[in-house]
């Protein structure tokens, strides 16, 4: 929607907006007598953002909460452009009239605004690399995973992280919380 609407911020590169995992598909383990390690490919629903600056076209429908008074209630994007189109103020107040957004129809919410609706526009790809630890000894132990490319004269399609990832696992059978980075 960049160059075509002239709300949405010019961002390269490109956000993207990842959504629930699909599938997991291991790619590669290494294993040794004190740990193993499992790289997994993860499957899931992602789309291009398009933000504004208060909200992202692509998530119309998160709210805008006001972090100076936490009781005033939140305002969609729907609301806040339809205020906007009609001269009103587009700020928050105090006596706005309450409405309950679960009633209406989401995509009749958003009817004549230039937005992306997840379920319209998402797509699914390979888009985290997710890597897991386990501990197979019974003392305590640290590990330092380290990503690198199998051939550097190779270009990638990714970008691989340039340090390496530490953690601490404590007993025999525990897996570390896992990692995932953005590929």
């Amino acid at each position: 929607m960049v160059g075509t609407n002239e709300e949405v911020m010019d961002h390269y590169p490109p956000q993207f907006i990842v959504g629930q995992p699909i599938e997991e598909i291991e790619c590669y383990v290494e294993e040794s007598d004190l740990v193993t390690v499992r790289i997994f490919k993860v499957t899931c629903e992602y789309m291009y953002g398009n933000p504004t600056g208060k909200y992202n076209l692509s998530l119309p429908e998160k709210k805008l909460r006001n972090h100076l008074n936490f009781k005033e209630r939140e305002k969609s994007y729907s609301e806040w452009k339809k205020a906007q189109q009609t001269g009103q103020a587009t700020e928050f107040k105090d006596d706005q009239d309450r409405i309950n957004l679960d009633d209406l129809d989401e995509d009749a919410e958003f009817e004549g605004l230039d937005v992306r609706q997840w379920h319209e526009h998402s797509l699914v790809g390979e888009v985290l690399l997710k890597i897991d630890v386990e501990n197979m000894s019974r003392e305590q132990i640290k590990v330092e995973v380290g990503i690198s490319p199998a051939d550097e004269g190779q270009p990638l399609n990714c970008v691989l992280p340039m340090t390496s990832y530490y953690t601490q696992i404590f007993s025999k059978g525990t897996t570390a919380r896992p990692v995932m980075g953005l590929i």
